[in-house]
């Protein structure tokens, strides 16, 4: 909870994320709101957002159930945001 208020206070002041960024969700899972809504509030000009989803049936573990899956989508966003190859 503090941690949560503490970046509401740091979001109000005008913080930003200042690097590309990467936000992934289960596309299967029950998504109550739109990630990418929530995370552009989050990154400043010098980082882009880039919000994706994994098309799979996972839940809120997604990463644990679908490691393939999302060693792909970071593996590409590596490449294409940042020029890494992995």
């Amino acid at each position: 909870m503090i941690d949560a208020l503490r970046c509401g206070e740091d979001q109000r002041n005008g913080g930003r994320i200042e690097v590309p960024a990467l936000a992934l969700h289960s596309k299967g899972g029950h998504v109550l709101y739109s990630v990418e809504g929530v995370w552009k509030g989050w990154v400043g000009g010098k980082g882009p957002l880039t919000a994706g989803g994994i098309e799979n049936e996972a839940g809120y573990f997604f990463a644990e159930e679908e490691p393939e899956a999302v060693a792909g989508c970071v593996g590409r966003w590596l490449k294409e945001s940042v020029g890494l190859s992995v």
